[in-house]
């Protein structure tokens, strides 16, 4: 396979920023919906000093049905969102707010757990270059409808932006309160924790979340 794209940051000589990748892989799948795969290539800046052999291990989880297997019905979300960290610390300087952009792809396991990716890029709070990925596992509830109840744990990797996150390895406990606005709508006001494993951040967090759900068919 290959890659091309843009990549920056952590002090690596990318020059502009272009970057590209050539790869071979192999996938062992050990389910009908999981496999392992290794990856192994070279990746380079052509406008930098940036050439490198990399490797990647990777657990891929395939979402729609094998052709003529059977298929279940599978809820998914997709949300964008607005998200407050108060006091941030900062690596140069003292703590400020921040704030960022949310994205995020949720999709249900089996009533109420759900798995989920998410991205957050900062807009405010002088952190323009602060990036954020995540995977999370949580659970939502609707004790009684429109109202939806919600509790998950985050872990990922953040840096940029002078954001005081050492190694880049982040936590971050959530919980929420949302209302359905329609079958396939619904907003949700969260609040959480923050935390850098090995730096200074350690803030608490609070966003604002548009949902919009929709059913796929999905492997039994």
């Amino acid at each position: 396979r290959v890659a091309l794209g843009m990549g920056g940051g952590g002090g690596m000589p990318t020059g502009g920023g272009l970057l590209a990748k050539a790869a071979l892989d192999a996938r062992w799948r050990f389910s009908p919906t999981l496999a392992l795969v290794a990856e192994a290539g070279w990746a380079s800046a052509p406008q930098g000093d940036f050439g490198v052999p990399y490797g990647n291990l990777a657990l891929q989880w395939q979402l729609e049905p094998a052709p003529g297997a059977p298929a279940q019905t599978v809820r998914q979300d997709w949300s964008i969102g607005v998200e407050q960290v108060f006091n941030a610390a900062r690596t140069n300087g003292p703590a400020q707010s921040l704030q960022q952009v949310s994205l995020r792809y949720t999709r249900f396991v089996g009533e109420p757990f759900y798995l989920s990716g998410q991205v957050q890029s900062a807009y405010g709070g002088d952190a323009g270059a602060f990036s954020v990925g995540l995977f999370a596992a949580g659970a939502q509830w609707r004790p009684a409808p429109p109202l939806e109840l919600g509790a998950e744990f985050a872990f990922g990797a953040a840096g940029g932006g002078g954001v005081a996150t050492g190694g880049g390895f982040v936590v971050k406990p959530m919980a929420f309160v949302g209302v359905e606005l329609s079958p396939h709508w619904s907003l949700r006001l969260g609040g959480g924790w923050f935390k850098a494993v090995n730096g200074d951040l350690a803030s608490g967090v609070a966003d604002l979340t548009l949902v919009y759900r929709f059913d796929v068919a999905g492997p039994r």
